[in-house]
């Protein structure tokens, strides 16, 4: 997904639903894709580079959702989980410009995937994703309260 490019995105989208019923939007989470990690200068259909400038389009990806859904959205991200290094042999390099934003950007944390189960080396098992669901519901109660 393009998410910079300015047309109407599964974000967008499910942004105008969510203001539709009146909901409020204090968190976003930011489940990274394995793409990315590829290869380290590869072009996506932009012509932008993968792994190599991970860490500034994520900054000015989050930047933008603040531009759009408030400054103060609050942002867990999730790190990718891989087991197929052959595949996505950068996922370290991905994995640290993650690290790396979540470290300069106040708005955001972390939250933990490496010990989730993968149903096919790189997309979590239903299990996995309820316990994400979980932990990210635990950070959020613990930082905003019940």
């Amino acid at each position: 997904t393009d998410w910079l490019s300015g047309t109407p995105t599964l974000m967008t989208d499910l942004y105008k639903a969510a203001k539709s019923r009146a909901t409020t939007w204090p968190i976003m989470v930011w489940y990274q894709g394995e793409a990315d990690s590829r290869d380290p200068e590869g072009g996506q259909v932009d012509g932008t580079g993968k792994a190599a400038a991970f860490q500034a389009r994520t900054e000015a990806i989050f930047a933008s959702f603040r531009a759009q859904y408030g400054e103060d959205l609050f942002i867990y991200v999730c790190k990718i989980r891989v087991t197929n290094v052959a595949i996505y042999p950068y996922h370290a390099e991905v994995n640290a410009g993650l690290a790396a934003v979540v470290a300069a950007d106040p708005l955001t944390e972390l939250v933990e995937t490496s010990d989730l189960a993968l149903l096919d080396g790189v997309h979590l098992t239903s299990a996995s994703y309820i316990t994400l669901g979980a932990r990210i519901a635990t950070a959020a109660i613990t930082r905003f309260g019940a």
